[in-house]
């Protein structure tokens, strides 16, 4: 294989360590035809030295290890825990890891002009850390970080990085994995593109007649369910909405795996064997097997310990967590990435036809169809929005 961009697309994941890895900035990434992270060669500044196909995570997998320990988790400090989508396992190290002056990279989003932008920052305060919060169902530009990741760690601070199992591959085999570097991944469903994202809000905002100016996938002060946060610019004010996923017509294609990039469908970081040095997930089991050592708490996280280096790492930043022994089987029950890659969602053929024919507006026009039609949808829509 002679560059990099030559990589198929059900196999590239767009993790962009082909980009910090270049020693001439000839990688830029772009993207593809539905808005998917894809990079691309400058055939005048490349000198086809292949570090990028050497480094690639994909051509050369990062070696993956069973668990050593399996827990239920939640933090002890209400104000993390709530700005968490469930237990707030990577707050609380964190926030822990950030009082002894180490430094954290994560994904966090803003929307700049109406469009919601999420990448990865590092962070040396709480403040910081804390836009990192929540999950964000859309692919982070994580590789605009990878080269500060490296020089925190030759300035000898114990780095966390936080992000999917391919990034964190990337970021492993970019900076060598050393002691300090700590890697943490996601049970990971799969990732969208962002460019599918906003136009979907956009659309969605018009017919709230507004503009979005903030939005998060998971926001569990109003309902259980999974519920968004919208909040929009009307005139001169703004207004906040929670709406449920089933009505956002990306949410509802996420969950049913129908909106993904081609390689998370054969994604070979999935399955309980892991990359990373932690694993963190929802524990949607806890009930199941653990209802008795809940203590009145219901948003439990999943946490796989995979390396010793992990273990040692939430031995000493775990503290402000309430652990619960569990096992492997257990956690993945109803975590099927724990498992395999997922499977293919049932519209995602016809979401990706008609999105290339006609773009997300015609995405949205025939997921209202399929929900009663204009009038019906807007009345159900109007009916379950909560200020």
């Amino acid at each position: 294989m002679k560059h990099i961009e030559n990589i198929p697309q059900n196999e590239c994941t767009g993790c962009g360590g082909c980009i910090a890895v270049c020693p001439k900035d000839a990688v830029t990434m772009g993207t593809d035809e539905y808005g998917n992270y894809r990079p691309q060669i400058d055939p005048h500044k490349c000198v086809d030295c292949q570090r990028c196909t050497q480094f690639c995570a994909q051509i050369h997998a990062a070696p993956k290890k069973a668990p050593l320990q399996v827990y239920g988790a939640v933090g002890n400090t209400a104000d993390l825990v709530g700005k968490s989508s469930s237990g707030g396992v990577f707050a609380t190290v964190a926030a822990a890891l950030i009082e002894q002056k180490g430094q954290v990279y994560g994904a966090a989003s803003q929307c700049v002009d109406g469009k919601l932008q999420v990448y990865h920052q590092g962070a040396s305060n709480i403040q910081e850390m804390q836009k990192m919060q929540g999950s964000k169902y859309v692919q982070s530009r994580a590789w605009e970080v990878y080269r500060a990741v490296s020089r925190s760690l030759q300035k000898g601070q114990t780095v966390l990085f936080t992000g999917t199992p391919c990034q964190v591959a990337a970021v492993k085999a970019y900076t060598g994995d050393p002691d300090n570097l700590i890697t943490m991944d996601l049970v990971c469903h799969g990732v969208p593109a962002a460019q599918m994202l906003n136009e979907a809000l956009a659309l969605f905002a018009k017919r709230l007649r507004g503009k979005v100016t903030d939005f998060a996938f998971r926001d569990k002060s109003k309902e259980k369910q999974f519920t968004s946060r919208l909040t929009l610019r009307k005139g001169r004010g703004t207004k906040t909405y929670f709406v449920r996923a089933r009505y956002l017509s990306f949410y509802n294609a996420f969950l049913q795996g129908d909106n993904y990039r081609e390689s998370c469908y054969s994604c070979r970081y999935a399955g309980m064997d892991r990359a990373s040095d932690i694993t963190i997930g929802d524990y949607w089991g806890m009930q199941k097997h653990h209802s008795h050592q809940m203590q009145g708490r219901e948003d439990w996280s999943c946490v796989l310990v995979n390396t010793e280096k992990g273990s040692a790492f939430l031995a000493q930043y775990g503290k402000d967590l309430t652990l619960v022994e569990s096992k492997p089987q257990w956690v993945a029950e109803q975590n099927g990435q724990l498992r395999a890659p997922s499977a293919k969602g049932p519209h995602r053929a016809r979401l990706l036809a008609l999105y290339k024919k006609g773009g997300y507006k015609a995405v949205e026009k025939a997921f209202v169809k399929e929900n009663g039609g204009p009038l019906r949808y807007r009345r159900r829509l109007y009916k379950s929005l909560r200020q």
